[in-house]
């Protein structure tokens, strides 16, 4: 049998023994479970904490996309994208990614649904 194996087997046997017996049985973390618990609740706060600071960001201070600005090394296609018109990457995002051309002009829509110009 594997040693980690036995070692399991064993302080399975000592603690089953001990909860028969009605004693209290002897942790053998040494205070590490509680230091996991407050590490893992304080973690909890900060991925909180975080999550709301983003969200609040995100909504009060809207992102302008950037001018753009044609320079020779940026919006480079050597070979055409597999997908699509052959011009747009898998995630592109017509706000944001300019083509080489420049920004795409979109239409938006009215609440009417109507296409504006």
């Amino acid at each position: 049998m594997p040693r980690f194996m036995k070692s399991l087997v064993t302080n399975f046997a000592k603690v089953a023994v001990e909860k028969a017996k009605g004693k209290k049985p002897v942790s053998s973390h040494g205070g590490k479970m509680r230091l996991f618990r407050l590490l893992s609740v304080l973690a909890f706060f900060g991925v909180g904490g975080t999550a709301y600071y983003v969200l609040d960001q995100i909504q009060n201070h809207p992102h302008e996309r950037a001018p753009f600005k044609k320079y020779s090394y940026l919006y480079k296609r050597d070979k055409p994208f597999p997908w699509g018109d052959h011009n747009k990457s898998f995630f592109h995002n017509h706000k944001y990614n300019a083509l080489p051309e420049g920004y795409e002009e979109i239409e938006e829509e009215s609440e009417e649904g109507e296409i504006m110009q």
